[in-house]
């Protein structure tokens, strides 16, 4: 049987042990011990001694992943079935959403730090297929995980300048190895034109309302409309550039929900569900700086509580599942 190895940022913090009925998720036994009963990986998972539930276990996991075609076509090209979750996460889970990062036991990791550039010709190219951008089982450079049915593309740039409308692509880097991404291109599909566009004035116009991730488009010839989505997850230090990842999960994955419930039509007990999780974040106990505290945190190698922008993210959806 496999087993997976759970890392946040480069802390181990427990494992998925594959049995016949799929898996079950178990922390590392020092993490159960020193922080029992605080939401390490998830808010569904609680820290403790005992191995979680197969149900939830990949309810939680498969939200790491894609979805739809774009799952399909991944899958083909790995010579993965679309229900071997497990198998998938071994071989695209080293750059996940947050500060998750899955490995199989036994795989040698390759922990250096390199980025390569990209011209922007070439960049045009990978955008325009999406054959291109499929992870192929002879590649050992990156491999990222990101749920959604939507392509998407990992890559270094600068930081998007505030109020920008579109930026360049003149110092885009494919990150290599161990190494973070600091942003995502979204490019968008044929059947849907224009979805780039409408989706940037949504994100600008919610900027405006609540704290949101910049966005803008990518300016570049013979590339279909492509969205750059600054990530929220990920913090550059100014002075050594270094990019630290920063946790966070979706209400599904902390609902313990199946991914495939966030599409649901807007039901009572879902929004109860997602009022009694709101209500458990907001009214957790404040910090002297009046922020929430955050379950855990992991920094510089050592487990902390913390509070600000390294806690604990929750994304919550709309009523309409969106």
């Amino acid at each position: 049987m496999r087993q997976l190895d759970v890392f946040l940022g480069d802390n181990l913090v427990g494992h998925v042990v594959e049995n016949r009925k799929g898996g079950r998720f178990e922390y590392e036994q020092s993490v159960a011990d020193k922080l029992a009963g605080r939401p390490v990986l998830s808010m569904a998972f609680p820290a403790k001694g005992r191995p979680f539930g197969e149900a939830k276990t990949s309810a939680w996991f498969n939200g790491l992943l894609p979805e739809g075609s774009r799952r399909d076509e991944i899958c083909r090209s790995l010579g993965v079935s679309t229900y071997d979750w497990i198998g998938l996460l071994a071989e695209i889970g080293w750059e996940c959403a947050g500060a998750v990062r899955v490995f199989e036991r036994g795989h040698k990791r390759a922990r250096e730090l390199r980025f390569e550039a990209i011209s922007p010709s070439a960049l045009a190219e990978k955008l325009s297929s999406a054959t291109a951008r499929l992870p192929q089982v002879e590649s050992e450079l990156f491999r990222m995980s990101l749920g959604g049915f939507q392509e998407k593309m990992c890559v270094v740039m600068p930081t998007i300048p505030e109020g920008a409308y579109s930026v360049v692509a003149d110092d885009v880097l494919l990150p290599m190895g161990d190494s973070s991404s600091t942003h995502i291109l979204k490019p968008e599909s044929e059947h849907y034109p224009g979805l780039a566009e409408s989706e940037a004035w949504a994100m600008t116009a919610a900027g405006h309302a609540a704290r949101a991730s910049r966005v803008a488009l990518l300016d570049l010839d013979d590339a279909p409309g492509t969205l750059v989505v600054e990530r929220y997850d990920r913090v550059v230090d100014d002075v050594s550039k270094c990019v630290a990842r920063l946790h966070q999960e979706d209400a599904c994955q902390a609902l313990g929900i199946d991914p495939h419930g966030k599409y649901a039509t807007a039901s009572a007990p879902k929004v109860r569900r997602n009022c009694r999780l709101a209500a458990e974040i907001f009214l957790r106990p404040r910090g002297r700086e009046g922020r929430a505290v955050a379950p855990a945190r992991c920094e510089s190698g050592a487990w902390q509580l913390g509070c600000a922008r390294q806690e604990h993210i929750v994304s919550l959806p709309r009523a309409d599942g969106s």
